[in-house]
């Protein structure tokens, strides 16, 4: 959300001679690694009046593929989960495998889009899949690696005989 904001936390005023003030290098030691301060804020342009506004002020570190991953699958109301349960009206049981969830991940991190993203990345891939579905019912719908790039599902009856679309 602040873009360049890490960049202003290494910089320090330089001074010398005899109006030598130490607190630029105050500053600097206040602004550790994870550590953002109300003065850094102000420097990249907000309203002192903003600031004191704000209970707690953190920094965070990015998203990895690893926390993409769970934000899809593990919360009670993942977006493949909701899924699921769209097409499961339709009587298709979706599925997406492990490959292709870690794919939406990197795409995701590809993009820049983070945990936001995601909703948009699963879009894509479902938008014709939900209008095409209904025709299959009775079949489970595989959501494969190559499907995150094509667009094409894997289609299997109960009895296990294949087809792609």
């Amino acid at each position: 959300a602040f873009e360049g904001l890490d960049a202003l936390k290494g910089e320090s005023k330089k001074e010398i001679g005899f109006g030598f003030s130490s607190t630029a290098e105050k500053t600097v030691e206040k602004n550790t690694e994870n550590n953002i301060s109300p003065e850094l804020l102000v420097r990249y342009g907000m309203t002192p009046e903003l600031i004191g506004r704000l209970p707690v002020i953190v920094s965070l570190d990015d998203l990895k593929e690893g926390d993409l991953v769970r934000i899809l699958t593990e919360p009670e109301n993942a977006l493949t989960k909701e899924y699921q349960k769209l097409l499961e009206a339709d009587g298709i049981k979706l599925e997406f495998e492990k490959g292709a969830i870690k794919e939406i991940a990197k795409v995701a991190l590809e993009r820049l889009t983070g945990a936001r993203g995601l909703r948009s990345i699963l879009e894509d891939i479902m938008m014709d899949i939900m209008f095409t579905a209904p025709d299959k019912s009775g079949k489970r719908c595989i959501i494969t690696k190559r499907t995150v790039h094509n667009k094409k599902p894997l289609y299997k009856d109960i009895e296990g005989v294949s087809d792609r679309i």
